[in-house]
């Protein structure tokens, strides 16, 4: 490998980066770790990770696309569910939080074309949000404030009720960001506000609709069991209790979307679908800085609206970004300093380095006829399976940590290009 390629990367992991993250892998790290690029990265290999992580048992199938700006590979394994049903890179997937980034991409589009202030309080724009007045926008994206309702929003008895407790929220500061889906539910009611026009329909016009990602919507079209994962048979444990989630196929998972999308499809924490070929194309036209600049790009994931943290999570706005404890970080340290990454609580990821011109996204399913959830340590299901009443139940909370190393393994093959 040349040397001075991996200056290149030095340097970019250095860019937009705080003082804490920057040189976290040195030129030694990337000459040892590019070593083992003949044997990783191999087309054989990667197809082997890819179906180990089916074989793990963890998830049902798997659609996994990575690429450049250039060239895309998708690598796919497994069943969408109880039915068999091939999992192909035409396969829906319920993005669930990888939403998140579409949410913020369409702020970015209108702060671009209709100049619309990103650090501007929220009384600027509406005072629906009576408790909300010296927030603004940024600070719904960092998670730099803790949200509370006076109930759960997926406990509301109907949309009405649902947008009042929103409209009504409240927020105390915070010493450190916390990850949460409400500042992202607020800025799906607050865009629409705006721009007199939901969240949703801006994105299938702006986004789906000019980048011909014709599969993505927010529901999965009738009779398509076969084309869609299949997140049915969901089990949580709790206080030796087994729980069981029923998720009808091709219905948003998370009751928070399906309430709010009563008149129409709500977006903003989730409620999207989409491909792995169709987030191939919004990735790389991103890289290209075709749907927003690359100025907007590089904000995303950069120190510049980071809130300061002392806890175990660092975040960009409405992403995950690098953490200097390793086993911590969502974004690899190989990667550049403004690096993002965010996973759904479905089974999928999406991980893009704006400097280093790669993204990958990896769409599992680790819900289905599995516990997705439980109170117990992980450590305790060494074999992934927990008995219940005589009964075997295949445990995916390791699913995130095996995903892992399969993205490390695809990130290999990219940064060796």
């Amino acid at each position: 490998m040349r040397e001075d390629y991996i200056d290149i990367l030095i340097s970019h992991q250095n860019c937009y980066a705080q003082n804490d993250v920057k040189n976290l892998f040195s030129k030694d790290d990337y000459l040892n770790w590019f070593h083992n690029y003949n044997i990783k990265s191999s087309e054989s290999y990667i197809k082997h990770a890819v179906s180990n992580l089916v074989q793990s048992n963890l998830t049902t199938g798997i659609s996994v696309s990575c690429g450049t700006v250039e060239k895309v590979q998708y690598y796919n394994s497994g069943y969408t569910g109880s039915k068999k049903y091939p999992v192909s890179s035409k396969t829906l997937i319920d993005l669930a939080s990888v939403t998140k980034i579409l949410t913020c991409i369409a702020f970015f589009i209108i702060n671009e074309q209709m100049g619309i202030k990103l650090n501007m309080s929220l009384d600027y724009y509406t005072k629906k949000f009576k408790n909300l007045r010296d927030i603004n926008i940024i600070e719904l994206m960092n998670f730099s404030k803790l949200f509370k309702t006076e109930k759960r929003i997926d406990k509301a008895n109907d949309y009405e009720e649902a947008l009042s407790l929103l409209h009504n929220i409240t927020y105390i500061n915070i010493n450190s960001p916390i990850y949460s889906d409400m500042g992202a539910m607020i800025l799906g009611i607050l865009f629409e506000t705006i721009v007199q026009t939901p969240l949703s329909i801006f994105i299938k016009t702006e986004i789906f609709d000019k980048l011909h990602m014709n599969l993505s919507g927010f529901q999965c079209v009738d009779n398509c069991s076969e084309h869609c994962m299949d997140y049915s048979n969901e089990y949580r444990f709790k206080n030796q209790k087994l729980l069981k989630i029923e998720n009808s196929i091709g219905l948003i998972h998370d009751p928070k979307v399906r309430i709010l999308s009563e008149k129409c499809p709500f977006v903003g924490h989730a409620g999207i679908f989409s491909t792995a070929e169709d987030i191939s194309i919004l990735s790389q036209h991103l890289l290209r800085g075709d749907i927003i600049s690359i100025e907007s790009l590089n904000k995303i994931g950069s120190f510049e609206f980071q809130a300061p943290s002392t806890g175990s999570q660092r975040f960009g706005l409405l992403c995950y970004t690098k953490n200097p404890t390793k086993h911590l970080s969502e974004v690899p340290h190989q990667l550049s300093g403004n690096a993002f990454a965010i996973s759904g609580y479905t089974g999928c990821s999406l991980l893009l380095d704006p400097l280093n011109k790669l993204f990958i996204f990896i769409g599992g399913n680790r819900l289905n006829n599995r516990i997705s959830k439980t109170d117990l340590d992980i450590n305790f299901f060494p074999d992934n399976a927990l008995y219940y009443n005589g009964q075997k139940y295949i445990v995916s909370q390791n699913f995130v940590f095996e995903k892992d190393k399969l993205q490390e393994d695809l990130l290999l093959s990219l940064l060796c290009r």
